[in-house]
């Protein structure tokens, strides 16, 4: 039998000069049969010895203490471990709630008698940036309000985008919140925390709902989000996403949710493209070297290359100005005998460059060396495609033939299958040079990043 109808949630770590504002939003609460469950998280600031002080005036404050710091998934992890309440809220330490934000949850989740239900959030700029960007936020935290939804909640969030992740502007049920922190993996998790908790909430949860009322007061950049410049010791932080990605492919897996691995897939590769567009945007050019090589160190070479084209396939001059600097674009300075050449272009039917192509093809096919032995070994590579009917220019018999998906059913979402099409056919032929008759094509620019890999 629950003791209390709401505990909430609060995750305490170096917060001094909100952490007083943030506990009296609680204390002062409408409904006053609640729990609030602080952990601090080996503060340094002094927030443990206000924790202390205000524990001291309400009862109602329970407290914990971290020994050493765990990131603030322990820290909830832990609180949920202790809670009592009927039903659970989150409040981050540097944010508020309204004052009457309990009762009004309370009373409309107990109504409308689902497992989740999502309010509405004030967004306060507390970093200066375009009102564009706080107004853009708020759209993204809007409550889903125009029916109760049930079923398959992990879908509903992460396929069909009813609702965010977002794990604060929400009331949950006790019961399911418990059980789904309780397979929450120990240890730190810097980033990405509320995104790994809410998917376990949603799966062990059956339905949500949403009212419009504003009853979270979010300040936005008071933390690490909201900052337009990345030290590197803060672009770690960032990078620690990757053990959310780790931890959720795990869970998949130990409980055998086949049904969830293409979207876990999708999660993956969106946090990796959350580090990868922090390191474009927000990283200073003299650590871009260095921030890079941490970048692909925690997720892989293959992995940011496919995220960067999701997110940014038409803009390639942006990615190219970030890598200009780096080996991953430079030609090689090596000096390498060529033995193979491979030409590109989409076919070689109907239009002078595919004609030139092929007389290309046929020439280098054509050169000797001292002893009279083909100089080259020559392939090339023509796109995927219905062309029956239509007749190529002539090729010589020695000519090889390759094939890459076609550049007009590639996108950024999908260039892992043409990225792996022509690493394979690079592998096979052993090919040497490149000649790409498509360069103003945006297909040729990620391209290079697999020819790169094969220098």
């Amino acid at each position: 039998m629950a003791n209390t109808k709401v505990s909430v949630i609060v995750p305490v770590c170096n917060v001094k000069p909100y952490l007083k504002r943030c506990i009296e939003s609680l204390v002062n609460q409408t409904l006053s049969d609640i729990e609030i469950i602080c952990v601090d998280d080996c503060s340094t600031d002094g927030s443990d010895k206000i924790l202390r002080e205000l524990a001291r005036t309400d009862s109602r404050i329970k407290t914990i203490f971290h020994k050493t710091n765990m990131s603030t998934s322990q820290s909830r992890k832990d609180a949920v471990a202790v809670s009592t309440g009927e039903y659970i809220m989150f409040l981050d330490s540097d944010d508020e709630f309204t004052p009457d934000a309990c009762e009004v949850a309370y009373y409309a989740i107990k109504e409308k008698r689902v497992d989740i239900l999502q309010f509405n959030t004030q967004v306060i700029n507390c970093s200066g940036v375009p009102e564009s960007r706080i107004h853009l936020n708020e759209r993204m935290l809007r409550p889903y309000t125009r029916s109760v939804i049930e079923g398959n909640l992990v879908s509903e969030c992460w396929e069909n985008k009813r609702f965010r992740f977002t794990l604060w502007n929400k009331i949950y049920s006790g019961d399911i919140v418990r059980k789904a922190f309780s397979y929450i993996k120990d240890g730190s998790f810097p980033k990405a925390q509320d995104l790994y908790a809410f998917f376990l909430i949603a799966h062990f949860s059956k339905s949500y709902a949403g009212i419009p009322r504003k009853l979270y007061k979010y300040s936005f950049g008071t933390g690490v989000t909201g900052k337009s410049s990345l030290s590197i010791p803060q672009f770690e932080v960032i990078l620690t996403e990757k053990r959310v990605a780790e931890a959720l492919k795990c869970f998949v897996k130990e409980q055998n949710l086949v049904e969830y691995t293409e979207i876990v897939e999708n999660i993956s590769m969106d946090l990796a493209g959350d580090c990868a567009n922090n390191w474009v945007e927000n990283i200073p050019k003299r650590h871009k070297d260095e921030a890079l090589e941490l970048l692909i160190k925690t997720w892989g070479y293959e992995t940011i290359v496919f995220a960067l084209a999701r997110a940014r396939w038409s803009r390639t001059d942006i990615v190219a100005s970030c890598f200009m600097d780096t080996p991953y674009l430079k030609p090689s300075t090596e000096k390498k005998e060529i033995k193979t050449i491979a030409a590109y272009y989409r076919c070689i039917i109907n239009g002078g460059a595919q004609r030139v192509v092929a007389e290309l093809c046929n020439i280098w096919a054509s050169m000797k060396d001292e002893n009279g032995k083909p100089r080259y070994r020559v392939v090339l590579i023509t796109e995927e495609g219905d062309f029956s009917g239509e007749e190529e220019y002539p090729l010589l018999s020695s000519v090889e033939r390759a094939y890459l998906p076609e550049r007009k059913t590639t996108t950024g979402k999908n260039y892992k299958i043409r990225y792996e099409a022509l690493n394979k056919i690079l592998d096979q032929y052993k090919i040497d040079v490149i000649v790409n008759s498509l360069w103003m094509d945006a297909t040729a620019f990620w391209d290079l990043f697999a020819i790169r890999a094969h220098a």
